[in-house]
């Protein structure tokens, strides 16, 4: 049966296969803003090349941008679209943030790879219009919710682009029909396209991929510690249960619950005038059993080493003031005796049993003809230890693959490294990747035989990822290593019912016709037109903040500036210095503070201090209520600047839009930078070279000159005339003749 493929002006000939569901899903695109959903390995980046080619013949002039959440993904579309689209290499253009914001003009480019922050950034910074952009894709864009860049990118095209297209691209969109409706809203969406592995238009092209359990025991070594730290915790609880603030005796509890005794215990401290003993132990067991509970996690699904690096992050955090969590929990008797059990097992070369088994599956499936695997971990210590583990068995050639950031030690992988690392993989220079969460999205890695959990996660949109690296153009096969008894079951049986769960989702959305566009999605992006009529400066380090973000989706225009003084401009009267809980503190301790409230107050007539977040007076261990309170009745009183509290960047952002309002709006004030440096008059610049000379100050220059009436006149000026003049004593007027007379010596 012969191939057939596109055919379209813009698609090179013979390059993308005819697949009808494709070709359904990009003619619904085309009506209006959309969803696809489709598991890993089907298409999607062809269908957002296809959906490209069509919008650039409809719209010659326009420009498509092309978003993904990591620099090797975007490269990847980057290439892919280069190899698919017929147009010339000017036409492409690929922005992370490895490009310098002098060279991200777009220029000739038509179609445009970049990183969502790289745009956002762009976009409030004025680099970046969208006005002419006919097409943005969102690549996994389940990443739509909350504050990720994606929800502030899709209101600004709203407003600006005048043929706007959306198009959302995920495998795994959420697990529940309101975590999908999040993403829709935040998308705009119209229609929702959407087929599982089951479709009878999909089923041709799907690969069976056979996932199994590896079950391994814990050793006896793993089991003393474990019962070590499962008493600690069990007895921090307890402790919590005795002070009131557990209902019920309890050996364990779920991070919701800890989260919620949490927030208990904070309401406590701030409705008590000073926080009392048994609050304030309260959170510091409460924080013991945080920490007990990583470390038993790191035990149960990692090892000893990341068990044991963790302690020592602990052990440096501990000889810092003011830590009495970490102290507390270290010093422990039975903590101690686990750290020393740690080491006593680590030095005898125990490991955990996953690692053992993980070498002998990447050996059995070589040996079966495996070419390549992947072996995913949460953990960057593990992928460092299990890369050196596998290196040293004959026949495995394994590299790491690890994001850029750097990480206690651990430097990450630039963008060039990565991609030279994932092609090395692919051209079979090496045949085991060790990754961690950067290989989970979306990366084509087509040649995966076999891909291995060493770990599990309860999040089934990472538990797709991980499963769609392999069965892309054959058969594939998924290894889950799990630890008997521990959290490894736990978080893999979550994922699957979590799986479950959204699969059940997507089918009912498709029996409703995946169209539910409620009149309700529109409200949010009702705003008030008087607020595009507002301009804040903001000081350019505050350019990624959370305020920024929120004053840009309000329509508040905002200037970025480098800004003598304060952190926001909103008059030529109002500025505003911002500063979160911690930073507040900290400026009390190294003394800030107060410099930077006497400059604000020398610049503007009105400046205004906002303190962001909670437990402003209750939150540090190292600096007192009092003195806090003393440092806000100071700004107060003695510099008159009035100190605003906050919740959160929503609330600042908020309070700057009512400020803007009442002095731009209402008293015709706008935004004026003062602080800058200004040239020096005639008369400064006099007054400053006299005030140059030994033990000369301005007072006395200013005299100086009044007495001589020049600045060559002073300097002429004999030591007599020169004492005559208030201030000027013999010793002063001595070193002055000696610095104007005295021979200059460069050795010197």
């Amino acid at each position: 049966m012969l191939t057939e493929y596109v055919n379209h002006p813009l698609v090179k000939e013979e390059t993308v296969e005819k697949r009808d569901y494709q070709l359904n899903i990009v003619k619904t695109c085309l009506k209006g803003n959309t969803l696809v959903i489709l598991p890993t390995g089907l298409g999607k980046t062809v269908i957002a090349a296809l959906l490209t080619a069509e919008r650039l013949f409809m719209y010659p002039e326009g420009k498509c941008f092309v978003l993904a959440p990591t620099k090797p993904l975007a490269v990847q579309h980057y290439e892919t679209f280069k190899s698919i689209l017929r147009l010339d290499n000017r036409s492409f253009a690929l922005f992370t943030g490895e490009t310098p914001p002098s060279k991200r003009g777009l220029a000739e480019a038509k179609i445009v790879f970049l990183t969502p922050q790289v745009l956002l950034n762009d976009l409030i910074a004025g680099r970046i219009s969208l006005e002419n952009v006919v097409l943005m894709v969102f690549d996994e864009a389940h990443r739509a919710v909350g504050n990720y860049p994606y929800v502030l990118i899709a209101e600004l095209y709203r407003r600006q682009g005048k043929n706007r297209l959306i198009v959302g691209l995920t495998a795994s969109p959420g697990s529940t029909k309101e975590k999908i409706d999040e993403v829709r809203r935040n998308l705009d969406i119209r229609f929702i396209e959407a087929r599982t592995e089951e479709n009878l238009d999909v089923k041709p092209y799907v690969q069976p991929v056979k996932v199994e359990w590896v079950e391994v025991e814990l050793s006896p070594q793993f089991k003393k510690i474990k019962e070590n730290l499962k008493s600690f915790l069990k007895e921090k609880l307890q402790n919590l249960h005795e002070l009131g603030f557990l209902e019920k005796k309890t050996s364990k509890i779920t991070f919701k619950e800890f989260l919620s005794l949490k927030e208990k215990i904070k309401s406590k401290a701030l409705a008590e005038t000073q926080p009392t003993v048994e609050t304030k132990k309260a959170m510091v067991n409460l924080i013991c059993v945080r920490h007990a509970s990583h470390a038993l996690e790191l035990l149960e699904t990692q090892g000893l080493t990341q068990l044991k690096e963790y302690f020592f992050r602990l052990k440096t955090k501990a000889e810092r003031p003011g830590t009495s969590s970490a102290k507390e929990f270290l010093f422990n008797e039975k903590i101690q005796e686990v750290f020393n059990l740690v080491l006593a097992y680590e030095s005898q070369g125990v490991e955990h049993p996953k690692t053992g088994r993980l070498i002998e599956v990447v050996k059995e499936s070589l040996a079966e003809g495996a070419r390549r695997l992947i072996v995913f971990t949460n953990y960057r210590e593990t992928s460092k230890r299990l890369t050196e583990k596998l290196n040293m068995v004959s026949g495995v050639k394994a590299v790491r693959l690890v994001g850029q950031a750097d990480k206690q030690g651990d430097f990450g992988l630039s963008q060039r490294e990565q991609t030279e690392i994932l092609s090395s993989f692919k051209e079979g220079k090496f045949n085991v990747l060790v990754a961690t969460q950067v290989a989970e999205e979306g990366i084509d890695v087509a040649s995966s035989d076999v891909v291995v959990f060493y770990d599990n996660v309860p999040s089934a949109i990472r538990f797709i990822q991980r499963r769609g690296r392999t069965g892309r153009v054959a058969p594939g096969r998924v290894i889950v290593l799990i630890a008997k008894g521990t959290r490894d079951y736990v978080y893999y049986r979550l994922a699957r019912w979590k799986e479950r769960l959204m699969l059940k989702t997507v089918k009912k959305i498709q029996v409703e016709g995946g169209l539910e566009f409620k009149q309700e999605y529109l409200e949010r992006f009702i705003r008030d037109d008087k607020l595009s009529r507002l301009t804040v400066f903001v000081d350019g380090r505050e350019a990624n903040s959370a305020v920024v973000r929120e004053l840009v989706r309000l329509g508040v225009n905002i200037k970025l500036q480098n800004l003598p003084v304060g952190d926001y401009i909103v008059s030529d009267e109002v500025v505003v210095e911002r500063k979160s809980v911690s930073d507040f503190i900290s400026s009390i301790i190294d003394k800030r503070l107060f410099s930077q409230a006497k400059s604000l107050a020398s610049t503007y007539p009105k400046p205004v201090f906002i303190v962001e977040g909670e437990n402003l007076y209750t939150g540090s261990s190292t600096v007192s209520a009092k003195a806090v309170r003393g440092a806000v009745l100071s700004l107060n009183l003695d510099y008159k600047i009035p100190v605003l509290q906050t919740k959160n960047p929503a609330e600042t952002a908020a309070y700057l839009v009512l400020m803007a309002e009442r002095e731009q709006l209402e008293k015709k004030s706008h935004p004026t930078i003062r602080g800058e440096k200004k040239p020096l008059s005639l008369k400064e610049q006099q007054e400053y070279v006299v005030a140059g000379l030994p033990n000369v100050e301005l007072t006395l220059a200013k005299r100086l000159l009044a007495a001589f009436g020049s600045v060559e006149k002073v300097f002429q000026a004999s030591k007599e005339e020169l004492k005559k003049v208030p201030g000027i004593g013999e010793a002063i007027a001595e070193k002055i003749r000696k610095v104007i007379t005295a021979e200059y010596r460069q050795e010197e």
